[in-house]
């Protein structure tokens, strides 16, 4: 199965330390789910590619090699076949493009 991860942390507040608890930011467990989804389902034979819009500034992007390719999503090369898609984004913001695949994507 090939999973492509889509997460728009540019623009995000969630990802620009908006929500911020005694000097120390809050992802309400964002972070959190998006590395343990990932480390499960690499573990589980899910071929995972991260796609961040905004990647220099996201501070998963490292400790997930281990587990994923991950690009930044303007810069991401040909997929081929998707089996899912998950989109991570800010509900007021749509990222600045959609991964090309081997597909037509459908408008959100």
């Amino acid at each position: 199965m090939n999973l492509l991860y889509a997460v728009s942390a540019q623009g995000n507040p969630l990802y620009q330390g908006k929500f911020g608890l005694h000097g120390r930011y809050q992802t309400y467990g964002q972070h959190s789910f998006i590395y343990d989804l990932i480390a499960a389902a690499y573990r589980r034979g899910v071929r995972v590619t991260l796609l961040v819009e905004g990647l220099s500034g996201f501070p998963l992007a490292e400790p997930l090699k281990k587990y994923a390719h991950v690009f930044e999503l303007d810069e991401a090369p040909q997929l081929g076949t998707v089996d899912l898609v998950l989109l991570d984004r800010d509900q007021a913001t749509e990222p600045a493009a959609r991964p090309a695949a081997d597909h037509t994507w459908p408008e959100l």
